[in-house]
């Protein structure tokens, strides 16, 4: 208590707390009484009861928890002590232990737990809870006792309930535990609460019990004992194991039984796998293919030894690493060859970039099912090839020629194609302008050389031969009877070197009038790729640019023409090139003259050697001069020559030259004899010569008659002892005449001139002004165009045509004009390369399929010919074939026929190409039997052979060349009987057209 000084009584603490001591005074003085713990610190007499679990000292002090295994038997537990063990645990060694499975306790304290009781069963530790009854023991309530339970009953869980009793069929045995323990008679098994009839496969000898039968063995349902149980088809029983095994390869059972042996067998050349149970497991070994009978099965295995291009893998197909039990695998093509019917193949033409063939055969399709296969009957195709025959490209891909291998494209199409245009058509346009001038220029000069005949000639045979080079020959057979082939025979074919060929190609290429130095082909396919997937897109882009190259060439040459004669030719004159007859003669002429002059004035040097010593006197009408150099025989005109070779021969002989020309002109010879006179004075009379010269003395009135002929200049080697001995003889007096002399000297000396046939002013005497200075001439060879530097023999018009076809600076007109003949060369030179590009599109092979026979596109082999997908571009083949290949070799005959004239020098200077070196009456021989064949339905030509080549009016290759050499054969005796070439050669080119014809025979 404590006293309370309002109230002024003693009052009580507040429950759970006291004082210390007597004679507290107020509230505050009472505190916490152990058992109890202080809940508010400012008032210390407000205490609550310590707690279940813990302990409180009293007074200020907080409680504190027992162990966590520890509890309190109270909630007001003053001290530690009072914390003992909770229920289900004991003391034990000091700390508070779980009691064990089987044990007990279910009050808090240190004591230990208690056993639980016969048929009884604690399922954990630290149970509290007493024990209940056992699994297999049920509760008897009348004696409160845990018992066993009766048979027929069962009990699973602990608890302390009654036994339950087994479902109708079934019963257990006693103290049983669990619902399974309730078993099934014999022949039945268990299925959740009920029991069933034994399922087959399994056998049931009681108690709810389901065997399976052995492996690889079954038994019907409700069977009762190991005996019943059979083995499965493709099983055979071994006794003395009692178990059942596979039956061997080769052979199979069908049915359900314990038989020692598998008693069915395979067909001869048939295997199967282990247990087989069918004749449908049964294959053919590899070698062998299967046959079927009419219901689907296996009748037979067949040899594929006669199948040469064929390889049996024997088997079934698989899919996904899965085998297809009955789909036989069937024969399948060997590399380079593609499967067309079961057991047909055709030889592949397309060729890979090392030169294999693009065609992998069947086997790539059987073994990998990742693999792209084409055709019915399965087919791979090499990278780079696609469709039937592997003989198209894929997206991405193209060919830079026919047959030739797939390369891939390049990332832009564009440039590529415009790149190969201006290279073709240039190259086209280029090489038609080379032979145009040739042929040209040859008709300026009325030459007959056999340049533009042999080029016309050998383009037309390599045409012709390069036809040859389209077949494998490789692959043609030596043995007639094809169908008797076997495997060891399959070697027996046409053994012709693949290099030969390759060869041949690289020969035809370099030899051709329009050699191929880009690929147009693999650019205009790429580009046509990028426009469009239809498979036909790229044979259309092909055949559309065939189509329009003359167009395109002709164009070419427009422009060509428009740069050589306004660029090329010009700026070649300003650097001195000539580029007409007239320019050349000029030239030669001029560098013949130049030689002339430097030979002349060194021998001119020899005769007057002291010219330049003597002082210069202007020459007058009666005394000659003293000097004597080249500018006055030039002045004179006795150096005008008609021909280069007048000049060359003047300088061969250079002596004789000279005498001739001196004594064919009394002028002439005065002025040298004067001139040599001076040489041969001493220098202290130079003067005096030349004085006596100045005043008619007699040496200019001496009659030189004698010595004005040709018989006189005949005599001597050397042309100053020649004016030597005439020096002497008027020295002497011999020639000295009067003046009457001197003039019938000059009539003499121009009817001389008249006789041998010299222009009567090449002896005048040259005007007075003319001899003037002549010490001063310029020492380079001036020669001035004259009626004289043009040949008389050939139009002065055509000779100054720049290449045989322009005139100088011809206006647009003209210039279209003058580029006929070099179109028309380009047209016909581009004609072969149509003709076979048109009928490499339309060139359609038969094709054996199963049984029938299917004619595809031999380019594009998934295309079937005449079908809608070909006739797009058969339409542009046909149109090219008419307008170029038809329209080119008859409208040119045409325009010939039409000239009445073809040997006129106009006439022949523009379209002699065609027809020079041919007699005139045969001027149609190359455009219409050696191309169109118009004369003659035997003889062969560019288009029969190309016909025969890229079309299937002779399906076979073979018979295709067995019919070349009869063809060519026939055309040599042909040309060797008609000879249409001209014979100012010697027949040179009837004989090369024969030696041609028969070469073509022999190959």
């Amino acid at each position: 208590r404590y006293w309370d000084a309002e109230s002024a009584v003693c009052l009580a603490c507040p429950a759970g707390s006291s004082t210390l001591q007597e004679g507290a005074t107020g509230l505050g003085s009472c505190t916490c009484i152990p058992g109890f713990f202080n809940t508010q610190p400012d008032n210390p007499a407000v205490c609550e009861s310590c707690g279940v679990g813990f302990f409180c000292t009293g007074g200020l002090q907080t409680r504190q928890p027992c162990a966590s295994s520890q509890t309190t038997a109270s909630d007001t537990s003053a001290d530690e002590s009072s914390c003992v063990c909770r229920a289900g645990s004991f003391l034990e060694d000091g700390l508070c232990t779980p009691c064990p499975v089987g044990f007990f306790k279910g009050s808090v304290g240190d004591f230990r737990c208690s056993p639980c009781g016969s048929g009884t069963f604690s399922n954990g530790t630290g149970n509290t809870e007493r024990c209940r009854c056992l699994p297999g023991y049920g509760l008897d309530e009348e004696i409160n006792k845990c018992t066993e339970c009766a048979p027929g009953e069962y009990k699973a869980l602990v608890g302390d309930t009654p036994c339950s009793r087994c479902s109708s069929n079934k019963t257990s045995a006693e103290g049983a535990t669990s619902p399974l323990d309730c078993r099934c008679r014999s022949g039945l098994a268990e299925e959740g609460q009920a029991c069933r009839v034994c399922r087959a496969g399994f056998f049931c000898p009681g108690q709810g019990e389901e065997i399976r039968c052995p492996e690889n063995a079954t038994s019907r349902a409700g069977s009762l004992q190991q005996a019943d149980c059979l083995c499965n088809p493709g099983y055979y029983a071994l006794e003395a194991r009692a178990i059942c095994e596979p039956c061997q390869p080769g052979r199979y059972k069908p049915t359900l039984a314990n038989d020692p042996t598998c008693p069915l067998q395979c067909p001869t050349n048939g295997e199967s796998a282990n247990a087989s149970t069918d004749l449908r497991d049964c294959f053919c070994v590899a070698g062998f293919y299967a046959v079927l009978d009419g219901a689907g099965w296996l009748a037979r295995c067949a040899s594929c030894a006669f199948l040469p291009h064929l390889q049996c893998l024997g088997g079934f197909h698989t899919q996904a690493g899965i085998t297809q039990t009955g789909n036989h695998t069937l024969p399948v093509a060997r590399p380079g060859h593609f499967q067309t019917g079961q057991t047909i193949t055709v030889k592949c033409t397309a060729v890979t970039a090392t030169g294999l063939s693009t065609c992998l055969g069947g086997q790539p399709c059987e073994q990998d099912d990742a693999v792209d296969c084409f055709g019915r009957y399965g087919n791979a195709c090499d990278e780079g090839s696609t469709g039937f025959l592997c003989g198209e490209c894929p997206y991405g891909w193209a060919r830079s020629a026919f047959q030739r291998p797939c390369e891939p494209c390049a990332t832009s199409s564009a440039m590529p194609l415009i790149a190969a245009v201006i290279i073709d058509v240039g190259t086209k346009a280029t090489v038609s302008f080379v032979v145009a001038s040739m042929a040209a220029t040859a008709a300026v000069r009325a030459s007959s050389k056999l340049h533009t005949v042999m080029i016309r000639i050998a383009t037309q045979w390599l045409a012709v031969c390069s036809v040859l080079a389209t077949f494998d020959l490789t692959q043609i057979p030596i043995n007639e009877d094809t169908e008797t082939w076997s495997r060891e025979e399959d070697a027996r074919l046409f053994p012709w070197p693949a290099q030969v060929t390759a060869a041949m190609l690289g020969l035809f290429e370099t030899l051709t009038l329009t050699p191929v130095l880009t690929s147009i082909d693999s650019a205009a396919q790429c580009l046509a790729q990028e426009f469009s997937s239809q498979s036909t897109a790229p044979s259309l882009a092909v055949g559309v640019y065939y189509l329009i190259l003359p167009l395109l060439v002709i164009l070419g040459i427009v422009l060509l023409s428009l740069l050589v004669v306004h660029l090329l030719v010009p700026s070649g004159q300003r650097l001195g090139f000539a580029f007409n007859e007239a320019g050349r003669r000029h030239r030669r002429k001029a560098k013949a003259m130049q030689s002339l002059r430097e030979a002349m004035d060194q021998v001119l040097g020899e005769a007057f050697p002291k010219t330049s010593d003597i002082p210069a006197v202007a020459p007058t009408s009666t005394a000659p001069a003293v000097t004597f150099s080249w500018v006055d025989l030039e002045r004179s005109g006795a150096l005008h020559f008609d021909t280069v070779a007048q000049v060359q021969r003047a300088a061969e002989d250079l002596d004789a030259f000279l005498c001739n020309t001196f004594v064919g002109s009394r002028e002439l010879l005065l002025r040298a004899c004067a001139a040599r006179a001076a040489q041969l004075r001493p220098q202290a009379e130079a003067q005096k010569v030349h004085e006596e010269l100045a005043q008619d003395v007699p040496l200019a009135q001496a009659d030189l008659r004698p010595f004005l002929t040709t018989d006189f200049a005949t005599q001597f080697e050397n042309f100053t002892s020649m004016l030597d001995m005439v020096l002497d003889e008027v020295q002497t007096g011999v020639a000295f005449t009067g003046a009457e002399a001197l003039e019938d000297s000059e009539q003499n000396d121009a009817k001389e001139h008249l006789k041998e046939g010299s222009e009567p002013s090449a002896g005048c005497e040259a005007p007075e002004g003319a001899l003037r200075a002549a010490d001063d001439a310029p020492h380079e060879v001036q020669i001035a165009v004259s009626k004289h530097d043009l040949s008389p023999m050939v139009d002065t018009v055509v000779e100054t045509l720049n290449f045989g076809l322009f005139s100088a600076a011809p206006r647009l007109g003209e210039l279209l004009n003058q580029s006929v003949p070099i179109i028309w060369v380009s047209l016909v030179s581009l004609w072969p390369g149509l003709l076979s590009s048109f009928l490499q599109i339309i060139w359609c092979v038969p094709v054996p399929e199963d049984d029938v026979i299917v004619n595809r596109l031999l380019p594009n082999p998934s295309v079937i010919c005449w079908s809608d997908e070909h006739f797009v571009s058969a339409r542009i083949a046909i149109a090219g074939l008419v307008v170029w290949c038809v329209g080119i070799p008859l409208t040119l005959a045409v325009l010939l026929l039409r000239i009445p004239d073809r040997q006129a020098p106009e006439n022949f200077r523009r379209f002699g190409y065609f027809f020079q070196g041919l007699e005139p009456k045969f001027w149609w021989w190359d455009l219409l039997v050696k191309r169109l064949d118009l004369a003659s339905e035997a003889l062969r030509d560019v288009a029969l052979m190309m016909l025969l080549t890229y079309t299937s009016v002779v399906p076979d290759p073979k018979g295709k060349l067995m019919l070349f050499p009869a063809l060519s054969g026939f055309q040599a005796l042909v040309a060797a009987w008609v000879k249409p070439y001209a014979n100012d050669q010697a027949e040179i080119l009837d004989v090369v057209e024969a030696m041609l014809d028969v070469y073509c025979y022999l190959h």
